[in-house]
C-alpha cells in the first residue's frame, strides 16, 4: 500500500515521530487509523441508538420531559456518580 500525505499532515507526523510519541511514522499512521476505526463505530453505534429511540417514539414509548425536568435529572445523575466514585 502506498500512502500519499499533505505536507502538512508528513510534517505533524514527523514532528510526532521526533517528539517521541511514537517510534515509527508507521505506528502515527496506525494510530491514526485506529482512531478513525473508533470514531466510525461510535457513528455507527450512536445512529442505531437514534433509530431506536425514534422506533420507540413512534410506537408511543416515550416519555416528555421539561428543561428542567432533564437539567435535574442530570444534575441528581451527576451527584450520584460522583458519590460513588468518591469524588467532591
Amino acid at each position: 500500500m502506498e500512502i500519499t500525505l499533505d505536507p502538512e499532515l508528513r510534517a505533524f507526523i514527523e514532528a510526532s515521530v521526533a517528539a517521541g510519541e511514537y517510534a515509527t511514522p508507521s505506528d502515527a499512521l496506525n494510530a491514526a487509523v485506529t482512531e478513525l476505526r473508533r470514531r466510525d463505530e461510535y457513528r455507527a453505534y450512536v445512529r442505531q441508538a437514534l433509530a431506536e429511540g425514534i422506533a420507540s417514539l413512534e410506537r408511543g414509548e416515550g416519555t416528555t420531559f421539561t428543561i428542567q425536568e432533564l437539567r435535574e435529572l442530570f444534575s441528581e445523575k451527576t451527584v450520584r456518580a460522583c458519590a460513588e466514585r468518591h469524588i467532591s
